[in-house]
């Protein structure tokens, strides 16, 4: 069995380039070059997402490193107060979020057990609107709320009192 010699330019960070070559050295595959730059190239973009996700994140936290956001996102939970909720909640998530993972969707609604009514609403691919926050079609997320909110004033009324309803665009 032998190794391939050299260090490739494999990937513009460094560190990223140095553990591509590592993996290169192991598999040595010869045809393994050309696939590995190429792949390099969406690496480039998934490199580029995390340096954003973390920017932002210290932003909203308001901490000036990335282990200190990661420190302080490890405490943000729910998990305290969720049993406390009374009230009517909506919960809305993007079927492709790279922020927050799809199953907590289902997490957080086990952990709502005392809340008066749980509404979800995954939003998918084919409504632009599967990402975080439903960055791609705001109109729906906001549709969505504005008729929540309509149901549950009409649920929600008591005879004889003075309804207004919230109305976007219409």
């Amino acid at each position: 069995m032998t190794f391939p010699v050299g260090y490739h330019s494999l990937h513009p960070d460094a560190s990223m380039n140095f553990q591509m070559n590592r993996w290169f050295g192991w598999v040595g595959a010869p045809d393994m070059l050309e696939e590995m730059r190429s792949a390099a190239l969406r690496i480039v973009v998934a490199y580029g997402v995390l340096t954003s996700f973390l920017e932002q994140g210290m932003h909203v936290t308001g901490t000036t490193s990335a282990f200190d956001f990661l420190r302080t996102s490890a405490r943000l939970q729910t998990r305290d107060i969720s049993a406390s909720i009374t009230q009517d909640v909506l919960l809305m998530a993007g079927s492709e979020d790279h922020y927050v993972p799809m199953q907590q969707l289902t997490e957080q609604m086990g952990t709502l057990g005392n809340a008066r009514s749980i509404t979800a609403r995954l939003f998918t691919r084919s409504e632009c609107a599967q990402n975080h926050c439903q960055v791609g079609n705001y109109g729906l997320a906001l549709e969505t709320i504005v008729n929540w909110l309509d149901a549950m004033l009409l649920e929600h009324a008591k005879p004889g009192a003075l309804m207004s309803s919230a109305t976007i665009g219409r």
